[in-house]
């Protein structure tokens, strides 16, 4: 009797996992010639490659309807497609040979057509906003070495070039793709990346002091940090967690107008981009975070719009209870994101603002929708 082929760990045959591994090279080298990814340096490409999702659709099915909102771009890989708009009384049929799939299907907002699968279809979907970004940053780096070819400095040109592979451009993607810069307007990124500093810095160099006043915001361009906390004065600080390339410290103090709560040390020599505290509020901590007043929120709470979040210390709200609130201290905030629910909005409350504006901060970073009380609660109350 024959041996049976045995099937891989995925279930697959070895020749389905061969022609699904082929098509799904077909499709990437697809994405790469649609328009604007085509436009897009290599490296750029593969973020992009990275990030997109693959949606298949049955014939019969909508994968949007006229009139709907949403914050991605269809790019059609196979199958035919019709897009059909009642209001323009249009039917228009397309397949990926088409003129119209080189581009984003009906990409105005609003929809304007319906696009309903003829046959099984697959679609690529990208976020709207990461190749903005891309694009922008993309603008920002041929900027920069035409500069740097302009100018006396020709070594800075050395970091970048035509074929995408930019040191630099590792840190400006992995910075934009966090939650956090997905809140920060397009326009002000650009602006951003010329306003940042850039700091060379060595093995053991204390960048930040815990306990001291915050004046500016850093990201990793190269290189290792460790963060220190001392828990108690009699006590040396530890080690509580390392930080990488693309990686950001020094918003919470600058947000929440306090003292550093931890020190940063570098492990390795590396450089940093600095950005001034002036600048971080203006084009990162204020089109980020949203304030609302107590009107607002009860309406936003009464509607079950949106939940309180209460960061005080449980003494302090027992005395001066929220109804209906969820109470999680600020310092136990980070251990419990994952209890919070990402369908819900959190209006964050505190009795002044200050730990509220840096926990909605917070959140905003780890993804969640939320704003905070204007004021606090002691504001609303007078």
């Amino acid at each position: 009797m024959p041996e049976k082929k045995q099937a891989s760990a995925t279930g697959k045959s070895p020749r389905a996992q061969t022609e699904s591994q082929a098509k799904a090279a077909k499709y990437r080298e697809q994405i790469c010639q649609l328009v604007p990814i085509n436009s897009l340096w290599k490296k750029f490409q593969q973020e992009v490659l990275k990030n997109v999702n693959m949606l298949s659709i049955a014939p019969g099915k909508y994968l949007f309807k006229e009139g709907s909102r949403d914050f991605s771009s269809f790019y059609l890989l196979s199958g035919e497609l019709a897009m059909e708009s009642k209001a323009q009384g249009r039917r228009q049929l397309v397949t990926p040979e088409s003129d119209a799939a080189k581009y984003a299907l009906a990409q105005l907002q609003p929809r304007r057509f319906s696009a309903r699968a003829e046959s099984d279809v697959v679609v690529a979907i990208i976020n709207r906003a990461l190749l903005e970004r891309l694009i922008v940053l993309q603008e920002k780096e041929q900027s920069d070495s035409t500069d740097a070819r302009a100018g006396d400095d020709v070594s800075v040109q050395t970091l970048k070039d035509q074929d995408g592979e930019s040191e630099e451009g590792d840190w400006m993607a992995k910075m934009l793709q966090s939650e956090l810069f997905s809140k920060v307007p397009t326009a002000n990124i650009y602006k951003l990346f010329n306003l940042m500093e850039t700091l060379q810095v060595n093995a053991k160099q204390v960048i930040v002091r815990q306990g001291e006043k915050g004046d500016a915001y850093y990201v990793i361009q190269k290189g290792k940090c460790a963060v220190l906390q001392k828990i108690t004065p009699a006590k040396p600080p530890v080690k509580v967690a390392h930080l990488g390339v693309g990686d950001a410290f020094g918003e919470e103090s600058l947000v929440s107008e306090g003292a550093r709560n931890a020190s940063i040390v570098m492990m390795t020599p590396g450089v940093l981009k600095r950005l001034s505290k002036k600048d971080f509020v203006e084009m990162i901590s204020k089109p980020a975070l949203a304030t609302v007043s107590y009107a607002e929120a009860e309406k936003m709470v009464g509607s079950d719009e949106a939940v309180w979040l209460d960061v005080r210390f449980p003494s302090e709200a027992e005395a001066n209870p929220l109804k209906g609130s969820l109470n999680i201290p600020f310092y136990l905030l980070r251990r419990n994101l994952s209890k919070l629910d990402r369908k819900k909005r959190y209006v964050v409350c505190c009795d002044t603002g200050e730990r509220s504006s840096t926990a909605a901060f917070l959140l905003t970073q780890e993804g969640l929708n939320s704003c905070y009380l204007d004021g606090g609660l002691q504001a609303s109350k007078q």
